[in-house]
């Protein structure tokens, strides 16, 4: 999954990432590395939301309930 394995990497030698990585290493880290098999967090308050790896941000509306 994506953001697993640059979180890993991360954890263990605290390297800087690129942008890209750390947010799919964040979203990783939130979403208990997907371990459940959900990879959209649906989560339209998380300003890195619109970034996440596995979200379709374009097509979501932007109502918040």
């Amino acid at each position: 999954m994506k953001g697993v394995q640059e979180l890993e990497d991360w954890r263990s030698t605290h390297e800087l990432l690129t942008r890209k990585a750390a947010i799919q290493a964040f979203c990783a880290d939130c979403m208990g590395n997907y371990e459940d098999g959900v990879k959209d967090c649906n989560n339209m308050n998380c300003p890195l939301y619109p970034y996440q790896p596995y979200g379709n941000y374009a097509n979501k509306s932007l109502e918040v309930t």
